[in-house]
């Protein structure tokens, strides 16, 4: 997958997000398996996991490593961005694409963390 459509691929996702996360109170948790969401949270959350459902396992698997970059900035500054995904997909594993989605969608705020992967991998 060229840049181009990785980027372009990270700001869908990144939209998608905010439009999820903003139905959502500022200060609430999200709990995993919780059943208490809004019909809208849910409509929400699903545009959001088939759009990453609909994407092919290794791309799940770069959103990903994306994702955690920009949380906990472990690897851009060490290696290039095509061994710091390979890294963070080598450290994470992986069970299927479905965990995967899940994995990426449970995080908050997940563009935020998009965001800061993108820029710390040179990606923006």
């Amino acid at each position: 997958m060229n840049d181009i459509k990785l980027k372009n691929i990270l700001m869908d996702v990144i939209s998608l997000s905010n439009t999820y996360h903003s139905a959502f109170p500022r200060n609430d948790v999200i709990q995993a398996g919780s059943s208490e969401r809004t019909e809208e949270q849910l409509e929400l959350r699903m545009k959001l996991v088939n759009y990453l459902e609909a994407l092919e396992h290794d791309a799940v698997l770069t959103i990903r490593a994306i994702m955690y970059e920009g949380r906990d900035e472990f690897y851009a500054e060490k290696m290039s961005t095509a061994e710091a995904i390979k890294e963070w997909n080598k450290t994470l594993g992986t069970v299927s694409k479905s965990v995967d989605v899940d994995q990426i969608v449970s995080k908050r705020p997940l563009s935020e963390y998009l965001e800061n992967g993108m820029r710390r991998l040179g990606l923006n």
